[in-house]
């Protein structure tokens, strides 16, 4: 993998975030670069069918998935009752894969999210994360180390300010509002997180 962006592949990953993603939710952009994720076999990849680290959708990024105009529908794959009995969201049901299992939408054949327009904010934020502190009182936005560029690149000037620019989108509607309806978008503390940011708005809002 590399060890340097280019300014041109940034540039590219800037653009194509932009481009892609729909107008909400503001603040959040991928860092990654396209080229990394291509290589990486972490992402989508879990080592257990019940894992917490499966991607939580709001009921409406549901709606958004299973689309019958999305070429990749997942219906059938969000919980047990169907959607008429969601009243806010769930984790996706990961399936075999291997020696582990994946997310349902993502093609392990060409390491792409069939749904990727339509991702959820869980999944948008990555390789950033929404976790408690270890004493459960407080909640942080971090960064996990499980991604291979953030190994890489933790130090880098850039992730410093993108995660500004995330803390401070989360801080504020709409996506204060998802994320305290939501509150299985804030997972457990894990060691391998760095713990960047303390969200003080988002934890008033649901403690």
């Amino acid at each position: 993998m590399p060890s340097k962006i280019p300014s041109s592949l940034q540039n590219f990953c800037d653009m194509t975030s932009r481009k892609n993603n729909p107008p909400l939710p503001p603040g959040i952009r991928q860092v990654v670069p396209p080229a990394w994720c291509a290589d990486c076999d972490v992402c989508c990849h879990f080592p257990e069918k019940n894992s917490f680290l499966a991607p939580y959708f709001t009921r409406e990024e549901i709606t958004a998935a299973i689309s019958p105009f999305n070429k990749g529908g997942l219906r059938g794959i969000f919980g047990t009752g169907g959607m008429g009995e969601l009243k806010t969201g769930c984790k996706i049901t990961l399936i075999p894969y291997r020696e582990g299992y994946i997310c349902p939408a993502f093609d392990p054949a060409i390491t792409h999210c069939k749904i990727y327009d339509a991702r959820p904010i869980d999944c948008k934020l990555y390789p950033f994360a929404i976790l408690w502190n270890p004493s459960g009182k407080e909640v942080l936005l971090g960064m996990d180390t499980k991604c291979p560029f953030v190994t890489e690149h933790a130090e880098d000037g850039f992730l410093k300010e993108a995660s500004l620019e995330i803390a401070s989108a989360i801080e504020s509607p709409p996506l204060l509002d998802i994320l305290a309806s939501n509150r299985d978008l804030i997972g457990p503390y894990q060691d391998d997180v760095i713990p960047l940011i303390t969200l003080r708005g988002l934890t008033n809002r649901i403690i």
